[in-house]
């Protein structure tokens, strides 16, 4: 049985006779709430070209690579950028999930090696 919190759109609450204690769950005869939050859609994203995103992951590469005046393309490889070793690359993943609101698999980041592949995978996810 589902019921809307404050926001429905944001999260809801989930009635079922479960507490938690410090050893885990345990069950009860008085209902305990479970609250989910959902992430709304984020529609600009969806409608996002790949030059648009492409701009979005060249912010993303400035930040992270601390290099204000980085141009980037999608031909790009990791191989292009010195500052773009494999911490920078984990950093570089981190930030772009934040950015499209998207979650990156630990194979999709090592099969990431060119700013081609990286946009493949940003759009698979959106």
């Amino acid at each position: 049985m589902c019921h809307p919190q404050k926001s429905p759109i944001s999260s809801a609450k989930i009635v079922f006779g479960l507490k938690r204690t410090k050893f885990g769950l345990k069950r009860t005869n008085a209902s305990s709430f479970l609250y989910i939050t959902f992430v709304p859609l984020n529609v600009t994203l969806l409608n996002m070209d790949r030059k648009q995103i492409l701009l979005n992951v060249q912010d993303v590469f400035r930040t992270e690579l601390d290099a204000k005046n980085l141009q980037i393309e999608e031909t790009t490889s990791i191989f292009d950028i010195e500052e773009w070793d494999s911490l920078a690359h984990i950093l570089i993943c981190n930030a772009l999930e934040k950015e499209f609101n998207i979650h990156l698999s630990s194979h999709e980041i090592l099969a990431c090696d060119s700013v081609s592949s990286l946009i493949d995978a940003i759009i698979q996810k959106l």
